[in-house]
């Protein structure tokens, strides 16, 4: 009789160890998938190069200048991470750090757009006029710029009401001074003129 209750709880010791490890797989397996998906990391971070790409593309990287390097800086993590062979969920952690990082980023955009938006369209008009053969003039401005968006990442409403009319004047007077300069108008230092 003890061997036969011996067997049996060694029966049930074993059939609870092969249901434990398991139920150990499945925790571990949930954590490498999404949605029945399994999260392949070469793929994953394959696919943040688009995806930041696009994010610049949308000026991100100007409308949300602290949030978008930071994405930048997760997506290169991950990318090194791949290369050398770290853990799968060291990987897996800057994938979800690009990916956060560029969905504050794109919220932060949009509240640029929101807010800037004269002072945008006259930096984007100063922009496709030429003003940036002006140079350190053009430089200084578009450092401006950056600091309004980076006020409305820390939340930093007063600056923006203090500064925003001034950086899209500034931006105004470059594109008057850009188009001054293709079209040649006489007396303008930064234009050479063909005498004849």
């Amino acid at each position: 009789m003890k061997k036969i209750q011996t067997v049996i709880l060694m029966v049930l010791l074993w059939v609870a160890t092969t249901f434990i490890g398991c139920a150990t797989t499945d925790v571990k397996s949930t954590e490498t998938t999404q949605a029945g998906k399994i999260k392949n990391p070469v793929k994953m971070v394959g696919q943040l190069g688009p995806e930041i790409a696009a994010a610049r593309e949308e000026s991100l990287d100007v409308l949300s200048p602290t949030w978008f390097p930071r994405a930048e800086l997760a997506y290169r993590l991950a990318q090194e991470g791949l290369e050398r062979g770290d853990e799968i969920s060291s990987i897996l952690e800057n994938v979800h750090k690009t990916r956060t990082c560029l969905v504050k980023a794109g919220e932060n955009a949009e509240t640029a757009r929101t807010i800037l938006g004269p002072v945008i369209k006259e930096r984007e008009t100063a922009h496709l006029a030429g003003a940036a053969r002006l140079g350190d003039d053009y430089n200084q401005a578009e450092e401006n710029f950056l600091s309004l968006t980076r006020a409305i990442e820390d939340n930093n409403l007063r600056y923006i009401q203090n500064f925003a009319e001034r950086i899209r004047q500034q931006f105004k007077d470059l594109e008057m001074r850009a188009n001054k300069m293709a079209t040649g108008i006489p007396g303008n230092p930064n234009v050479e003129t063909n005498k004849p």
